[in-house]
């Protein structure tokens, strides 16, 4: 996910964690060796 809004690396780590848990929800089985799950978080600070 990339927002542009500034956000603090809590708020950021709290979104992908709220991610995460969409993950572990919708794909079963989750967390094998290849099937790339892997969240990106990041916020720009810029509107």
């Amino acid at each position: 996910m990339a927002i542009n809004v500034s956000f603090s690396k809590t708020e950021i780590n709290k979104m992908a964690r709220m991610a995460h848990d969409g993950f572990a929800r919708s794909i079963n089985p989750v967390h094998t060796m290849s099937d790339g799950d892997t969240i990106f978080a990041l916020s720009s600070g810029k509107a």
